[in-house]
């Protein structure tokens, strides 16, 4: 969690780069975890925020998509 709260700070402050690094690093770690909420938190964070930020669409949409496909399957 001490990463995605990192990188959504670091998105506050318009600083997508290092937004980009923590987040990145959380989704990272998590993808090995069995704690979805928090997935999908840093995948809309990631993808719904700093990506899109960058005009990244493409890669913001699939973040989205993926945030989208874990919640269905997760019942969240």
């Amino acid at each position: 969690r001490a990463l995605r709260t990192l990188g959504e700070l670091a998105e506050r402050q318009a600083d997508y780069s290092q937004a980009t690094d923590w987040l990145e690093q959380a989704r990272s770690q998590l993808q090995h975890l069995d704690e979805p909420v928090e997935l999908i938190q840093v995948l809309l964070a990631e993808g719904g925020n700093v990506l899109w930020q960058l005009g990244e669409y493409g890669t913001a949409r699939e973040r989205l998509q993926q945030a989208l496909e874990l919640s269905r399957s997760s019942g969240e």
